[in-house]
């Protein structure tokens, strides 16, 4: 699926943070997180911006690697899969942007 949950598992494993712990900070089940983490489903771009802040209360520092990660443009291989990932990253990436700045 897309690059959102794959940089949230590398951020979990490399913070020791759990998808439980992750899940209570967002208020949400952790049923959710485990759908991005595998990639059986995208996070809206709501949810990118939520799983930031519950990340933030966690450990500020999985929270700004979490965007960075997710922000790099050098994710993307040229697949038509890949393609329209990247049309949805843009738009997340846009959406986080002006939460981000505003």
């Amino acid at each position: 699926m897309g690059k959102a949950g794959t940089v949230l598992k590398q951020v979990l494993d490399t913070y020791r943070i759990s998808q439980n712990k992750l899940a209570v900070a967002m208020g949400i089940g952790r049923s959710s997180i485990n759908r991005w983490v595998n990639e059986n489903r995208d996070p809206s771009g709501d949810a990118i911006l939520e799983i930031r802040k519950g990340l933030n209360t966690i450990n500020p520092a999985a929270a700004e690697e979490f965007i960075g990660l997710y922000l790099d443009e050098s994710f993307a291989s040229g697949t038509i899969e890949t393609m329209l990932g990247d049309a949805l990253l843009r738009s997340h990436k846009l959406l986080i942007q002006f939460f981000v700045i505003t």
